[in-house]
């Protein structure tokens, strides 16, 4: 079975300005998820996961924009919401209503069983109200209670994949010469990721919101984050699952498009080394 991870897509943002790593190319998102909708069709792909961010800002606008977006790919489409989706107090209701198909059983967190894999999707918090973000308070991400609780509910015997919009770790020093991890979450949600990952032992943990790209192992987990989709050179990742094994391999779409892009070599380490944008288990 194969499944695609993109993440920070921020539709219905200006590609000019915000957090962007990499120039943004939303201008010409749908040739992009047409690039990407060729490739899920010759490789099989299952499912895509989206990490989050999916729009630029949670408002209804936007979330009609992304999900008629998303309608472009070939498969189903899952999200795990990001802070920048969360932007009103009636994001989620609003995503519920307006994208019904980017969320099973109409919860923002939920379980997906295929194939033998189990996909936990968990909606990062960002401040002390769950599910919303105030832009003007630091971005402190954690899970609710409830959330962890989650799990724990349901089959414990069968390989599974964490998926949430926060990064589970910081990009390490050998990938950007730093005397320090860059990016990182603060010390209780990488606290909350070492336990979760040292009593379940899931294969991944995928996350988005830093736009880079970043595999380190701890223990039997792959803690990986991808750079944005929008941004170039347009960058997804391909999982595949099988007997039990979960492999990782970066799939780069700017050699294909059809307009003129540009790249700051100045930040290659969004791109990650070559043993980071691969790995077999």
């Amino acid at each position: 079975m194969k499944f695609i991870f993109i993440t920070d897509t921020h539709y219905g943002g200006p590609d000019d300005q915000g957090y962007r790593q990499q120039p943004r190319y939303n201008c010409h998102a749908e040739e992009l998820l047409d690039k990407l909708s060729d490739f899920i069709r010759q490789e099989d792909v299952s499912f895509v996961v989206h990490g989050g961010d999916l729009a630029d800002w949670g408002n209804r606008k936007n979330m009609r924009l992304a999900g008629q977006l998303m309608k472009r790919l070939p498969c189903r489409v899952y999200l795990s919401l990001g802070n920048h989706d969360l932007t009103e107090d009636d994001s989620v209701a609003a995503w519920l209503e307006e994208t019904p198909q980017l969320f099973p059983d109409g919860a923002i967190d939920y379980t997906i069983i295929e194939n033998g894999l189990r996909i936990d999707v968990l909606c990062s918090n960002w401040g002390p109200r769950p599910a919303f973000w105030n832009i003007k308070e630091p971005q402190l991400a954690w899970f609710t209670d409830e959330q962890k609780s989650r799990l724990f509910d349901g089959p414990q015997d069968m390989p599974r994949i964490i998926v949430s919009h926060s990064q589970p770790c910081g990009l390490p020093p050998a990938q950007t010469g730093l005397d320090h991890d860059l990016h990182a979450p603060h010390e209780p949600f990488q606290q909350y990721v070492r336990e979760t990952c040292e009593s379940l032992k899931p294969l991944a943990w995928l996350g988005g919101h830093n736009h880079m790209t970043i595999r380190r192992r701890l223990n039997e987990t792959q803690l990986v984050t991808a750079p944005a989709f929008s941004e170039a050179p347009f960058e997804a990742k391909l999982f595949e699952f099988s007997d039990g094994k979960l492999s990782m391999k970066t799939i780069v779409f700017g050699g294909s498009v059809g307009f003129q892009w540009r790249y700051d070599f100045d930040k290659t380490h969004v791109q990650g080394r070559a043993c980071d944008r691969v790995f077999n288990s």
